[in-house]
């Protein structure tokens, strides 16, 4: 028997933006990396935080993956910590009409933001977005992610999106 090495491909990074007012942004993909501990303090220590976890099938997927990527397959341990250090938690559906482009992805997270304004005081405020609400109260129940002790606020409803 020949054993052969393989090399998988390397996980893509997180991708961390600053807006003009110094709040840190990050999006957070499937089958992306772990944020670093680097990375964390960074977002802890920001004046406000906006952690977007985009689990939306369109994401993109590794080489080799033949399904859907969907919100089980988001960096756990970077979940979990973002979940932890929440203030605010809000769900989140991508509009119907928006393009697949990475310049119209950063306006439609920005836009929803706005359908959570009760968020905008949060100094961290996690988006969860997903293609179906049913998705997210499925991973919910099955996974029950421990929020933090001291409370967290959550986004009453939001607006539904894209139909698939």
């Amino acid at each position: 028997m020949t054993l052969r090495s393989v090399l998988l491909p390397e996980k893509p990074a997180n991708r961390i933006t600053f807006l003009e007012d110094g709040t840190a942004c990050l999006l957070v993909l499937p089958f992306a990396r772990e944020c670093t501990d680097d990375e964390q303090r960074t977002f802890e220590t920001a004046p406000r935080a906006r952690i977007f976890l985009y689990a939306c099938g369109d994401a993109p997927v590794p080489e080799g993956v033949s399904r859907p990527s969907s919100i089980y397959d988001l960096p756990r341990t970077t979940l979990s910590w973002a979940v932890r250090k929440a203030t605010f938690i809000a769900p989140g559906i991508v509009p119907e009409n928006s393009e697949n482009t990475e310049a119209d992805l950063a306006d439609v997270l920005l836009q929803i933001l706005e359908q959570t304004p009760e968020g905008t005081d949060h100094r961290f405020h996690v988006t969860l977005i997903v293609d179906d609400p049913a998705e997210l109260g499925q991973y919910l129940s099955r996974t029950r992610p421990n929020p933090p002790n001291r409370g967290i606020a959550v986004a009453r409803s939001f607006k539904r999106g894209r139909k698939r």
